[in-house]
Order: structure tokens, then sequence, then C-alpha cells
């Protein structure tokens, strides 16, 4: 699943699908050998401790298989992820970001990078939370590597599961959601993914991030006088998004000010667009 390959969500049912069938038939097996031993008169005592024993090995096997896989899912999601300086941390930041130069690296180490995640999100045996966290985990790459279309279906595919110990990322996927259809001129895309965002309860970060998709939002569909409501507090809040995500919502604002009639304050927005990140281009 390297660069420019679509995601297939039919895998990720598959592998759900074969993990959860591995349990059942684990259980349904130890009964079928329990129910088998007594019926030929061996001890019954023998053979409850036989199938736990079967049981316990069978958890013991897929522990370790899922710690494999957490402990590869950091490396990659701290190492890879990390790098790019910006503050983000693995997991989290999946929404108003930009590419950063140093994210995408050298060809060769993106290339080893895209075969480490195949390989992790193909693992065999792992509990089904635990592909979950690497399959957020490989959204979040491909978002920061432009790949915004790839991380949106994931993000998508993700979010119509229970994801277990990951549900505290949904805001983050609804966030790329969101922002994927943004970018892509495709506000009405964008609309379920925050409204569920704002029936959740989110922290600062994520709240600061759903003010500027929603204001983003808002100028995409016509609402310039909802975008310029509290134009101020949205303001100084953008001082908490990254550069080139604070400028958008300055941009943004600046739009709806000129929308509304409010020259003065659309030039004011403006340059503080330009003072946030002179060279950049945030039209995109």
């Amino acid at each position: 699943m390297g660069e420019g390959v679509a995601f297939d969500e039919r895998g990720l049912s598959r592998a759900l699908l074969a993990e959860r069938a591995r349990r059942v038939g684990a259980v349904l097996g130890a009964a079928v050998l329990w129910g088998t031993l007594v019926w030929a008169g061996v001890s019954t005592s023998l053979v409850t401790g036989l199938a736990v024993a079967m049981l316990v090995a069978g958890w013991v096997w897929v522990s370790h298989r899922d710690a494999a896989a957490l402990r590869d899912l950091a490396e990659l999601a701290g190492g890879r992820l990390g790098a790019s300086g910006d503050g983000g941390e693995a997991l989290e930041g999946i929404g108003l970001e930009e590419e950063s130069p140093g994210d995408r690296g050298a060809e060769g180490e993106a290339e080893d990078a895209a075969t480490e995640w195949d390989e992790l999100t193909r693992r065999a045996g792992v509990s089904a939370w635990v592909r979950l966290l690497v399959y957020q985990g490989m959204s979040s790459w491909r978002e920061r590597r432009g790949e915004r279309d790839a991380a949106a279906a994931i993000a998508a595919a993700l979010c119509r599961r229970r994801l277990g110990p990951g549900e505290a990322h949904r805001p983050e996927l609804l966030l790329t959601i969101a922002e994927s259809a943004l970018r892509a001129g495709k506000p009405e895309e964008a609309y379920g993914a925050l409204l569920a965002l704002h029936g959740l309860r989110v922290g600062l970060g994520v709240a600061v991030k759903r003010m500027a998709a929603q204001t983003r939002y808002e100028v995409a569909i016509g609402r310039p006088d909802a975008a310029l409501f509290a134009w101020a507090r949205k303001a100084a809040m953008a001082e908490l998004l990254p550069p080139r995500a604070a400028a958008r919502l300055h941009a943004d604002l600046a739009d709806a000010a000129e929308a509304m009639g409010h020259g003065e304050l659309a030039g004011w927005l403006r340059q503080r667009q330009r003072l946030l990140t002179p060279p950049v281009d945030v039209t995109a």
C-alpha cells in the first residue's frame, strides 16, 4: 500500500472477519475437544485443564503478536511522523496540518516506510483493535505524505466501525475526512464529518482545528456571515494552529469579510495571513 496506491477497504474487512473467525474457531475447537475426550472416558478435570491450557496458550500467542505489532506501530508512527518537527505526535493532528518538506525525506526512505506500513497492515494473527490502530497510523502517515484522498478513504472506513481503544482518535479521523472534502471543493461531503465532530467531546487542539474546518466550510457554502461570527476570537485561537493552517484560517476569514463588504477588516486579515506564511500559497 505504497504511495499512490488506492486503499482497499475489502482487505481490512477480510482481516477483521478472519480475526473474528479465528477467535470463534478457537473456542469451538476447545469445546469440541472437551466433549470428545469426555465422551471417550477421559477424566473431566484433566480434559478441562487441557482445554483451558489451550485457550491460555492461544491468548498468549495473540498477546505476543499484538505487542510486536504495537511496537512496530510506535516505531513507524513515532519515527516517520514525528520527524516533521512541527510538534505532531503519532496518531495525532490528522487534520489541518499541511505537509512540510521534512515529511517527505529521501525517496528511498519513503519507499521503505511504505513497505513497512504495508507489511504491518497485512500482518496476520493480531487482534482487531490493534489492526484498527495500525490503519489509523496509516491514515495519519498518508495524510502527511500528501495522499489526502487515500488518508480520507481509510479514515472513512474506520469511522464506520467501533474502534475500541482507538476511539479516542475518532475526532482526528473525522477531521481528515472533512478537510479532504473541503480541499477538493466538496463541502457537501464534509458536512457529515463536521456534524459528527460537533457531537463529540474534544480537547482544545482538536476544537481549534474543528473551528477552522467549520469556518472554511461556511465560506465554501456561501455563509460568510456565519464564518465571520466571532472573528476576533477565531483569529486569536489561530495562534494555536501550525503556521500554514493559521494562515488558511485567516484567508477564509478575509474571504468572508470581503463578501460581507468589510474591506478594512479583510485587509487586516490578509496582512496577518502574509505575516504567518509569506512564501506559501494558502489557496490550495
